[in-house]
């Protein structure tokens, strides 16, 4: 996969989560992210209706993967609303 955006020392990927299964394990340092968080909300390409078991176990695929493809040390950045406009419980 080509970097969208590329310097001396930082290469920068863009792409949904399925992107990354073209990297090796320990691949990044940082992976910045904002997932569907299972509101309703009508999103391209992505399932916004799930169950909630479903939606669990989907967050917990996508966190596996980014643990697996971060280096010992790599962050993992986790955009999450400020408000909440969902009661899930």
């Amino acid at each position: 996969m080509k970097p969208y955006f590329s310097l001396e020392k930082l290469d920068l990927y863009h792409g949904d989560v399925s992107v990354l299964e073209t990297f090796e394990k320990g691949f990044y340092d940082l992976c910045v992210t904002s997932p569907p968080y299972n509101l309703s909300i009508e999103y391209q390409g992505s399932n916004d209706f799930r169950a909630y078991d479903d939606y669990l176990n989907w967050c917990k695929n996508w966190l596996k993967n980014c643990y697996f493809w971060g280096k010992e040390q790599a962050r993992l950045c986790l955009n999450v609303p400020l408000l909440q406009t969902y009661k899930i419980l």
